[in-house]
């Protein structure tokens, strides 16, 4: 029964190598001066996590303060410099630098660069990634109300960079 079970997982587990070539991407607008582009998602990695870049146009906010209950959110900043809010602290963070919000943890973060942020971020386990393909063209209001959909809570407004 062990060894069933065992191989059974095993079984449920195989992977398989993915290849996303960077001239493929496609880019769609989620909100005034911010794209993303999914590059791998849930259902091709055993729904463990996905992985998204995210492109900000220069002096540009996310949204407000929130706490994704159900996932913990890995972020790479790739290009630019961003300010981020996580757990009540605020700090600023550039290129190369790694940026982990465990689940339950209030953030926000903005493009403080003058030029635009390109970030990869993860989530695990995937799904909340997916609200970006619904938020275009709907004003904050609407947002904050789909975020419940996706176990999202709103807990406070934008963060702002003052010099």
């Amino acid at each position: 029964m062990i060894g069933e079970l065992t191989m059974q997982r095993h079984q449920d587990l195989e992977r398989h190598g993915i290849h996303h070539s960077h001239e493929e991407m496609e880019w769609f607008d989620v909100l005034p001066g911010e794209q993303i582009a999914y590059r791998i998602q849930g259902k091709d990695v055993n729904n463990e996590y996905s992985l998204f870049d995210l492109r900000m146009a220069a002096k540009q906010g996310n949204g407000p303060i929130a706490i994704h209950h159900k996932a913990d959110e890995i972020f790479r900043i790739i290009e630019g410099e961003a300010r981020f809010h996580i757990g009540g602290k605020e700090f600023n963070a550039g290129a190369g630098d790694v940026l982990v919000v465990p689940r339950g943890t209030p953030h926000a973060f903005l493009n403080i660069g003058d030029s635009h942020l390109h970030m990869s971020i993860m989530f695990t386990p995937p799904g909340d990634e997916l609200i970006f393909k619904e938020v275009h063209g709907k004003s904050m209001d609407e947002i904050i109300e789909l975020a419940k959909k996706y176990e999202v809570s709103v807990v406070g407004p934008p963060i702002v960079y003052n010099k």
